[in-house]
């Protein structure tokens, strides 16, 4: 639970979620193969196209 609260703020703020996926997108090479889909999600982030 409190998990998804803090996805929530997370998702709610702009700017902690850009500096989130900043982070990942930093650290995606350097997680473990245990966690496959999320050094996947990790590795491949990119902003989505508006139409």
């Amino acid at each position: 639970l409190m998990t998804w609260k803090g996805w929530k703020q997370v998702l709610s703020q702009p700017s902690l979620y850009r500096a989130q996926a900043s982070l990942l997108s930093r650290i995606g090479n350097l997680l473990p193969a245990q966690i496959p889909v999320l050094r996947e999600w990790a590795r491949s982030r990119s902003l989505p196209r508006f139409s």
